[in-house]
């Protein structure tokens, strides 16, 4: 995949317009993830049953990966998110679990460093930039989940269901009611007031585990608000926004990846005397699934810019979001065909790829089923 990682390369400093420097981020953690990643992919896709990759969240904590949206003065690189994007898509080509834990940890330094202050910043910052994991509640929602969170007498108390990556954080992000008003909050994950459940796959997706988590009076220095008191809607939104964007270049990064290894494989191998890639129905199916790919980071790159302004609505956010991962996740299947019987065969990465694809789909909120809900949502029906 080394010409291909070349050729993203290139495109991403001449079309995305991003600086040398920027891609050289992006060049690292493909990289990283060809040699990190890869190797241990058969035993990792079998998470819970086998440990956590902690020595792979270290060697990326050792990059500086995990600062990278925060500012400089603070310790990180101080990149924006649509910088940020290189590093998801040169991950994602690989393994996009652990684009996806890279992202959470972005969403989570931004949220503390633009909305805490003190000590306790200093040290959650630090902590995350170390390589200390947050979990954040990416897809909870108001009417059905936060009521059981209260903080009663400065103390929090109540569970909430599926937290994001809660069964290896350390730090906890969770919405709370506090005199009739919700407010965000961060929980140390290791206080012994504070028990979590067995880790749940996300939809699937390997490394990147749920949980459930309980509190049983969690205060003093375990416990700390995020920004004022009730603005817990206004923070999830915008951070939901970054989320989703970023999102969009995952996924978009898992299908270059798919384009590659397909690709690759079309080179290598012949029928009736000529190169696979020779076959006009593949060599179209392979452009198709590249152009899909290049959209959705397109799209990624321009949402990105407003998600981060504070500018990007619902109705404006919803159409892209959903036509280009629909686009991406249902070109997979041709990813997987392209190079028959084997895509579907562990030996091959290309299976994994499309389990992805699919699972990021669902995850983020763009699936079939789902669509209905956010639609109505966004509405306010």
């Amino acid at each position: 995949m080394e010409f291909e990682t070349q050729e993203i390369r290139q495109r991403l400093i001449r079309d995305l317009r991003l600086s040398a420097e920027i891609t050289d981020i992006y060049d690292s953690m493909a990289k990283f993830a060809a040699k990190q990643l890869v190797p241990g992919r058969e035993r990792s896709d079998i998470y819970p049953l086998v440990p956590f990759l902690e020595e792979q969240v270290r060697v990326l904590a050792a990059q500086g990966m995990f600062g990278l949206t925060v500012s400089a003065e603070d310790g990180g690189a101080g990149l924006s998110f649509r910088e940020l994007n290189s590093a998801l898509i040169g991950l994602a080509q690989h393994e996009a679990s652990f684009a996806t834990i890279l992202l959470v940890q972005s969403i989570c330094a931004t949220l503390i460093g633009k909305n805490t202050s003190g000590l306790a910043r200093d040290r959650i910052l630090a902590g995350i930039i170390g390589g200390s994991l947050c979990a954040y509640p990416v897809f909870h929602d108001a009417r059905d989940e936060w009521p059981q969170l209260r903080i009663e007498k400065g103390r929090l108390n109540g569970k909430v269901r599926n937290l994001t990556l809660a069964p290896i954080a350390d730090i906890l992000i969770v919405p709370a009611l506090e005199n009739g008003r919700y407010s965000l909050y961060w929980v140390n994950a290791k206080a012994s007031s504070v028990r979590c459940g067995p880790a749940l796959l996300m939809h699937g997706l390997r490394q990147c585990p749920q949980g459930d988590v309980a509190f049983y009076g969690v205060g003093g220095d375990d416990l700390g608000r995020i920004a004022s008191e009730g603005a817990v809607h206004e923070l999830l939104a915008k951070m939901r926004n970054l989320f989703a964007t970023s999102a969009l270049a995952v996924i978009g990064g898992v299908a270059l990846g798919a384009t590659a290894y397909a690709g690759n494989y079309l080179h290598q191998r012949y029928q009736t005397g000529s190169q696979l890639i020779d076959k006009t129905p593949l060599k179209v199916m392979l452009a198709n699934l590249k152009i899909a790919a290049w959209e959705a980071l397109f799209a990624a790159d321009r949402l990105a810019v407003f998600a981060e302004e504070g500018r990007l609505d619902d109705e404006l956010m919803l159409p892209p979001l959903i036509d280009f991962k629909d686009r991406v996740a249902d070109l997979m299947p041709d990813a997987v065909q392209m190079m028959g019987g084997y895509a579907y065969m562990r030996d091959f990465s290309q299976e994994q790829r499309y389990r992805d694809a699919r699972q990021l789909q669902a995850l983020f909120g763009r699936s079939e089923f789902l669509k209905s809900d956010l639609i109505v949502s966004a509405m306010a029906v």
